[in-house]
């Protein structure tokens, strides 16, 4: 709306009079706009938009909650009214409560209320008084009513403010953070047409899936933020720790305000997730990865995207839906582990330390049998190993002699899991049948030695996580699960390319309060 309620009081007979010609004219303009906004929220019901049913007017809605159809005819016409019942002999009286004590409004009300302060509750501010640094007054550049600029001469009137407090990173030659508490006053300036416009703090609109809102009027100011990222993300602070950290600073918050200003950094940052994953599913080569964790105390699994100049990190189950709504569209090169959930996409590359792995422990087996295999397979892997890094080093035409080499080791490792793969022992059985079923992904890399041997990109890309998992052991929210992976996510890409990343944190979350779009992540171009 351009309007707020305190200018449209303004807007009386006499002050319209006074205005010429073009002044009414945009007058009307700005009216109209508001009209057309105000008749379009009023249109909006359950059927049209995203308000549920509940939010029916009661004679919009039958007795089971759902909507009325016009053509019902009122329900009270048919209904006996006292008189006629007593006439005809019906008990209207009311019945007596069940047994087991009487009817007790104000217990339950006590068990429908929620934890934490209650609507129209008095609660409490602030105690912490600090000094004011700087203070800065937000003045309207423009009239709204007859658009006539307004300059720094024109009257001002305070109506309103709010305090936020951030930190100032150090410059060239300086040492240590210094802080700064600001005051930000909003207020009406007065016009030559007579017309006082006000200016207000800007506030996103509400969002269906955060809780938290973007506003200007926050009391932590963007670097600050910035700041509780880091300390989340590679200091593992818990919502205490970084509260016991603050003091330090002068700085008393609460961990409510704490864990409050995690959930806002994630959906500043959640209109950066389309351009994460337009970069992922365009990615020649991505490196995928998956390891356990906990929301409410529920299994779940932390997923990692990653490659060079780019990661995207995922909370969802382990399931195919799981990766398919990440990887959708991807038609690059996949090094994976042995997951099956894998298996479906093209241009796939296996993992050979976790096959070493397995073969090693074979190898260290009281079975003679199965540590003879095991032996076999690690020295087999070791001798592709030296084949495909002097492969790397020769050009294409020369090849030829060391490729066949190797092919010749992989058709003998292929011919011995054939002959253990019925083995009664168990773990012989189950790697050999893995070999071979598995064997295009194992061994691709013998005809394209440029590809990775492993998944260590990935294995690595999220062990600052894990330790984190270990602390917090996971989040309590959905909404804490999102926040923590697109902050990390965006991070984490800020870092792979070699950015400042925390310094683009705080450009974005100044930017998205302000109603802005961030600057875009600085993907390189391909030429």
């Amino acid at each position: 709306m351009k309007f707020t309620k305190v200018e449209i009081k303004q807007l009386t007979p006499d002050y319209i009079e006074r205005l010429n010609k073009e002044q009414l004219a945009n007058l009307c303009k700005g009216v109209v706009a508001d009209l057309v906004e105000a008749h379009d929220r009023l249109n909006t019901n359950s059927s049209n938009s995203s308000k549920p049913p509940s939010t029916r007017a009661p004679w919009e809605r039958s007795s089971d909650g759902k909507a009325t159809p016009e053509n019902e005819e009122d329900e009270e016409k048919d209904l006996p009214d006292k008189t006629t019942q007593q006439e005809n002999g019906d008990d209207v009286t009311p019945k007596d409560p069940p047994e087991g004590g009487k009817d007790n409004p104000k217990k339950d009300d006590a068990q429908k209320k929620k934890p934490g302060k209650q609507p129209n509750a008095q609660g409490f501010g602030r105690t912490q008084k600090l000094t004011v640094t700087q203070t800065v007054v937000h003045r309207s550049c423009e009239c709204k009513s007859c658009n006539a600029s307004l300059d720094a001469n024109a009257t001002f009137t305070a109506t309103g403010g709010h305090y936020v407090i951030d930190i100032v990173l150090p410059k060239n030659a300086e040492i240590g953070l210094q802080g700064t508490y600001t005051k930000h006053l909003y207020g009406k300036s007065l016009c030559s047409c007579g017309f006082e416009t006000h200016s207000l703090q800007h506030c996103t609109p509400s969002d269906d899936e955060w809780s938290v809102t973007l506003s200007e009027g926050n009391l932590i100011g963007p670097t600050l933020l910035a700041f509780f990222c880091f300390l989340k993300h590679r200091m593992h602070a818990t919502g205490s720790k970084v509260q016991s950290l603050l003091q330090w600073l002068g700085i008393a918050l609460s961990i409510g305000c704490i864990n409050k200003c995690f959930r806002e950094a994630g959906r500043a940052v959640s209109t950066l997730e389309p351009q994460l994953l337009a970069a992922l599913r365009a990615a020649g080569l991505l490196h995928v990865d998956e390891t356990s964790w906990y929301n409410r105390k529920v299994a779940c699994w932390l997923w990692v995207f990653c490659n060079e100049g780019l990661v995207y990190y995922s909370i969802s189950s382990r399931g195919q839906e799981a990766a398919d709504a990440v990887l959708a569209g991807f038609n690059g090169d996949l090094m994976t582990d042995g997951y099956k959930v894998y298996r479906k996409y093209k241009n796939r590359m296996r993992c050979w330390p976790h096959l070493e792995r397995k073969g090693k422990a074979l190898k260290e087996s009281w079975d003679k049998e199965a540590s003879s295999f095991g032996k076999f397979v690690v020295s087999t892997f070791a001798h592709l190993r030296d084949c495909v890094y002097k492969l790397r080093e020769l050009p294409e035409e020369e090849r030829g002699p060391l490729k066949e080499e190797a092919q010749a080791r992989k058709v003998k490792l292929i011919y011995e899991c054939l002959l253990k793969q019925e083995s009664e022992h168990e773990k012989t059985s189950q790697l050999a049948s893995e070999i071979l079923n598995d064997n295009q992904a194992i061994f691709r890399v013998l005809g394209e030695p440029e590809l990775p041997l492993s998944n260590n990109r990935a294995e690595r890309q999220f062990r600052y996580l894990a330790i984190l998992r270990k602390i917090t052991y996971g989040n309590k929210s959905e909404e804490g699960c999102r926040a923590l992976t697109l902050t990390a996510s965006v991070v984490d890409t800020m870092l792979a390319l070699g950015q400042n990343a925390y310094e683009y944190l705080a450009k974005v979350f100044d930017l998205r309060r302000k109603g802005s779009d961030p600057p875009p992540i600085p993907f390189p171009t391909s030429s």
